[in-house]
Parts: structure tokens; C-alpha cells; sequence
């Protein structure tokens, strides 16, 4: 599921972020076995946007950054085997985190596959 105010700023500057990028995860939902984050994307200058991910999604990013070898990338939330809502709850706020400090410590839009990661697919 796709929602969005407006066109994805992340087509319009991969090499200029916008001013003060912020990175939430507002909601939680299931889908068939497993769990999706929408990750919100807020900024001051263009319009909000958010997608829909799984956790192993954003570690499949996190490996490829790290790969790279550019740039330190944040420390990832660690995978735990019970599921409660509690451990949700948890690695909602832990990813949320891990988007901002990346946010901070790299140049994401500069970057093929964090703009593809955060850019809604139609």
C-alpha cells in the first residue's frame, strides 16, 4: 500500500535532500505471515510520502549500504525470533531511529539504492 501528498520528492532531487528530512513509522499493519512499517517520509520543503516495508526490506538496504563501504552506515535493529507486539512496537521506533541516523551520516539521495528504497512504487 502507497500513500502519498503529491509526487515523490526523491525523483525530483536525488542530489539535493531536502531541508530537514524526517523519517517516521507511524503505523504497523499484517499482511498474510508477515509485518509491514509504513515509513513516512516529512519534510519542509516538499510534500509527505510514504511506503510500505518489510523489516527484511530494510535489512536488505542496510546490507547493501554496508557493502558499499562509503560511509559508516548506522547500527541495524537486531531480528528476534518472538513477535510479540511488544518486539513490534520495539523495531518500530528502532527503524525509525536507523532511517534518521542515516539521514545524518549519509548523503541518501545522492544514492541509487536508498532513493529506489524510499521512492513508492505505482
Amino acid at each position: 500500500m502507497i500513500s502519498q501528498s503529491g509526487d515523490s520528492p526523491v525523483k525530483r532531487r536525488k542530489s539535493n535532500p531536502p531541508a530537514a528530512l524526517i523519517f517516521s513509522i507511524p503505523s504497523v499493519h499484517k499482511e498474510h505471515s508477515y509485518t509491514l512499517y509504513t515509513l513516512r517520509m516529512d519534510s519542509l520543503h516538499c510534500p509527505s510520502w510514504q511506503v510500505d516495508k518489510r523489516y527484511s526490506e530494510f535489512h536488505t538496504l542496510h546490507q547493501t549500504l554496508a557493502a558499499k563501504k562509503r560511509c559508516r552506515v548506522p547500527k541495524f535493529p537486531p531480528k528476534k525470533l518472538l513477535k510479540s507486539q511488544q518486539v513490534i512496537e520495539e523495531r518500530r521506533e528502532a527503524l525509525a531511529k536507523y532511517m534518521n541516523a542515516l539521514v545524518i551520516g549519509y548523503n541518501i539521495f545522492a544514492d541509487p539504492d536508498v532513493c529506489q528504497f524510499i521512492t513508492p512504487v505505482d
